[in-house]
């Protein structure tokens, strides 16, 4: 399982943000953060139809979704449920 962190670059002092970022490193849950100013992350914004930032994808290793919350972050509980953790 993979999570993915969709944001914009205004987001990174996002205080609600940096609390699931820091609640997922603390229970060793790897996830990427993917940039909207970038263009290499644009493909990923389009595959998962992002349209509101912050979202948060949890997707199987071949890409297939399987939770989107966007805008509305989730609890770490309701991450670490979708990726298997409970």
């Amino acid at each position: 399982m993979k999570i993915l962190v969709f944001i914009n670059e205004n987001q990174y002092q996002d205080s609600d943000l940096a609390e699931i970022l820091d609640d997922m490193s603390n229970q060793d849950m790897r996830f990427e953060i993917l940039d909207s100013t970038k263009i290499d992350h644009q493909s990923k914004f389009d595959l998962y139809a992002i349209m509101q930032t912050p979202a948060i994808v949890v997707c199987q290793d071949d890409g297939k979704p399987v939770s989107i919350w966007q805008k509305d972050l989730p609890r770490i509980d309701q991450i670490a449920h979708a990726i298997g953790y409970v």
